[in-house]
C-alpha cells in the first residue's frame, strides 16, 4: 500500500478515446524540479567561489549577458583579483630574504582581429 502514496491517477488517461487510467508518479516530478533548482544554485555557488568572470571562462548562462570586450573584463579581473593576491604572495620574498616570486606586468589579451 505504501508504494503508491505518491501516485496521481488521471481517470481520463492520455487517449480520450480509450478509457484507461493514467498513473503519474508525483514524487518523481517534484524531485526532477528540485534537482534542477539545486543544480543551478550549486553551479552559481561554484562559479562565485572561483571568482573568475564568466566571460573569461567562455561560459554562457541563462540571464547573463556578456560584456563583449574581453580586454576590459580581463583588466578588471587582473586589477581586482590577481594583483591583490599576487601582492600577498610577494611578501614571501621579504620573509625569505631573497626573491622567490615575481609578478609579470599585465599584458592585454590578443583579440585576433
Amino acid at each position: 500500500m505504501g508504494d503508491f502514496k505518491n501516485m496521481f491517477v488521471n481517470g481520463k488517461g492520455k487517449d480520450k478515446d480509450k478509457e484507461k487510467p493514467e498513473l503519474i508518479p508525483v514524487g518523481q516530478l517534484d524531485a526532477k524540479d528540485e534537482f534542477s533548482k539545486m543544480k543551478n544554485v550549486t553551479t552559481g555557488d561554484i562559479l562565485s567561489a572561483h571568482r573568475i568572470p564568466l566571460d573569461l571562462m567562455s561560459i554562457v548562462r541563462e540571464g547573463f549577458s556578456p560584456v563583449g570586450d574581453l580586454n576590459k573584463v580581463d583588466k578588471m579581473f587582473h586589477k581586482n583579483e590577481i594583483k591583490p593576491i599576487g601582492e600577498i604572495l610577494l611578501e614571501l620574498n621579504d620573509f625569505a630574504g631573497f626573491e622567490v616570486l615575481k609578478m609579470k606586468e599585465y599584458e592585454e589579451l590578443e583579440t585576433g582581429s
